[in-house]
């Protein structure tokens, strides 16, 4: 599930107050719920959420600076995406693995026999649908570390930071991790449904490789049955998230929940789950 090795938690940004009074209207009642299930059960958790129907939002922490884990793999995909439209890549196009490409944590590439042959589009889904960092470095390596954050600081996601590829111990043992925050990673998700991130063929195919997400511990696990949800999880040592869309009756909503400080990965989990199920049921409750 994105693992990799390192252990930090997030640190402040910015001014959390103004900024979320600009994202939109909270739902009564619903913000205090939310804030007590924080401060019932970890010291470090940030939500940023949207109806898309309706516009109303709840924001807590939104601002606050997380270690990405593998959210970090979401903006790669979307600079791997830019760069097919502008030619510079092309989806079908092959890319060779070798030994030395081959990293640890999680993904099946790392057992697959040398030589093999993938497309971006192959290397794409293992990165999304089941984590796999072997992939996310060789599109890393393909895109560039500065194309990607480039693109990030000209969407006006600035605090979603990629400063190194995935699983390099002597960089993790420096302390140089990748960053994301709740409300950056809210504005990229509300871009794709709207078709406008990159443009509306690149919106729709990223989001479906989001719905073929492999691990639905977080998000899915106490919505109702049947909801079709496009998401991405984000695991390390004391470190959880899961951002993504929700195909609710009537119409979507978008939610980020980032976690740090929780040692016990079933507890991050189910908090993650918890505030979910109060932001589906307090958004449904909130449509005419």
């Amino acid at each position: 599930m994105g693992t990799q090795a390192g252990d930090t938690g997030s640190k402040g940004t910015g001014s959390k107050e103004a900024k979320s009074k600009a994202a939109g209207p909270l739902l009564p009642g619903l913000e205090g719920r939310i804030k007590a299930v924080i401060k019932k059960k970890a010291r470090g958790v940030g939500v940023a959420a949207r109806d898309l129907v309706t516009g109303q939002a709840i924001l807590s922490n939104a601002e606050e600076s997380f270690v990405a884990a593998s959210i970090i793999k979401l903006p790669v995909m979307i600079e791997v995406y830019r760069q097919a439209r502008d030619g510079r890549l092309r989806l079908d196009q092959p890319v060779e693995l070798k030994a030395q490409d081959k990293v640890g944590g999680a993904g099946i590439l790392m057992e697959l026999h040398d030589g093999i042959q993938l497309t971006l589009e192959d290397l794409l889904n293992l990165m999304i649908g089941i984590s796999d960092n072997t992939a996310t470095n060789l599109l890393i390596d393909l895109v560039g570390v500065e194309n990607v954050n480039r693109t990030m600081t000209a969407l006006g996601a600035g605090g979603t930071v990629l400063r190194r590829k995935l699983m390099i111990v002597e960089l993790i043992e420096k302390g140089i991790q990748n960053y994301v925050t709740p409300r950056d990673i809210l504005m990229l998700l509300e871009k794709m449904v709207a078709g406008q991130m990159v443009d509306a063929g690149a919106s729709a195919a990223m989001l479906e490789i989001m719905k073929r997400q492999q691990y639905n511990e977080k998000i899915p696990k106490r919505l109702p049955e049947g909801l079709v949800i496009a998401h991405k999880t984000g695991d390390l040592s004391r470190v959880s998230h899961d951002v993504g869309v929700i195909y609710a009756p009537g119409g979507p909503l978008a939610l980020c929940v980032m976690t740090s400080g929780i040692g016990d990965v079933d507890f991050a989990n189910a908090t993650i789950a918890e505030i979910t199920r109060l932001i589906y049921m307090g958004f449904m409750a909130g449509r005419p």
